[in-house]
């Protein structure tokens, strides 16, 4: 009888469940060895490496297993699922780029998350709130967890295998999608609520297109700016290869994209005017601002 053979770890990294546990493998993943990963094959070249990691105790939903996570841990009556996304890492020359304290963003988050949930608290009596997150042990999701744990509310974990090395075998759900795009996709699925604090290219290529495709409110808050001690922190940045990167997801909606609706139309109507006298204006003020931007000095006025 020919032995099955193990799914062939890809670019986006394997999950299986293996004698009750559940084992998570991913190419080249260096940095986990921190947080609890292993090399299994110490001695491939850095690019074949596989890093491990298995989790005894967390209850794990793999990615065909969705229906029943839902099922399980999200579907109550008036419940309220709030979540917040933003940077998973800051190092000390993020720090200083950005003019911030160690420790000091994640602060401010907590504060965001513990002023939310008092509001919603007393707002709605009887309402059962739940915050779901990235789950991984560091930045934004150390501060969401932390602010579940002080108000003992429902905490749910999303990932991919990718991530999970980063992630604490602790009593927290988790669902674990195939890769980052479904990762994004379920995780956003199951909110009501996104807050977005900042984050790179994650955050603004995929959990924010995922709030559009399913009709959920995102709402961005620029902490960095808030904080920075250096009078700014860029949306994008250039790297060494030239590349331009997502630094700073909340500012580069702030500074890109504006919105204006018919009730914003019907309450600045002008007085012998109508709705749309109010859009043409408003589009016209845009169009002024962004291709003044544009002029030399000879033309900007």
């Amino acid at each position: 009888m020919k032995r099955k053979m193990k799914k062939k770890i890809g670019k986006d990294g394997i999950i299986f469940r293996q004698e009750g546990n559940t084992v998570v493998q991913v190419l080249g993943s260096e940095g986990s060895l921190k947080y609890g990963a292993i090399c299994i094959n110490p001695d491939a070249p850095q690019e074949d490496r596989i890093y491990q990691k298995t989790f005894y105790k967390k209850p794990v939903y793999l990615p065909n297993e969705y229906d029943s996570f839902v099922k399980e841990h999200l579907s109550f009556p008036d419940n309220f699922v709030l979540t917040m996304n933003g940077y998973s890492y800051m190092g000390e020359e993020h720090l200083l780029r950005y003019g911030i304290k160690d420790g000091e963003y994640e602060a401010a988050c907590e504060a965001i998350l513990k002023n939310a949930i008092k509001h919603l608290r007393m707002k709605f009596d009887g309402a059962r709130l739940q915050i779901t997150y990235g789950a991984s042990d560091m930045g934004v999701d150390m501060a969401i967890e932390n602010i579940a744990r002080y108000f003992n509310i429902d905490l749910l974990g999303f990932s991919c295998p990718e991530y999970m090395l980063y992630v604490k075998d602790d009593e927290i759900p988790v669902f674990v999608a195939a890769n980052s795009d479904d990762y994004a996709d379920y995780y956003i699925r199951s909110s009501d609520l996104l807050i977005t604090t900042g984050g790179r290219k994650q955050a603004l290529e995929h959990d924010v297109l995922a709030t559009c495709i399913y009709n959920k409110r995102v709402h961005f808050v620029d902490v960095l700016n808030s904080l920075s001690s250096t009078g700014g922190v860029p949306a994008t940045i250039k790297g060494k290869d030239g590349k331009i990167n997502v630094d700073n997801a909340a500012a580069a909606f702030g500074r890109n994209i504006s919105f204006y609706n018919r009730d914003n139309a019907l309450a600045q109507a002008p007085v012998n005017g109508d709705k749309w006298d109010a859009i043409f204006n408003n589009i016209n003020s845009v169009a002024t601002e962004v291709c003044r931007s544009k002029m030399s000095p000879a033309r900007m006025f």
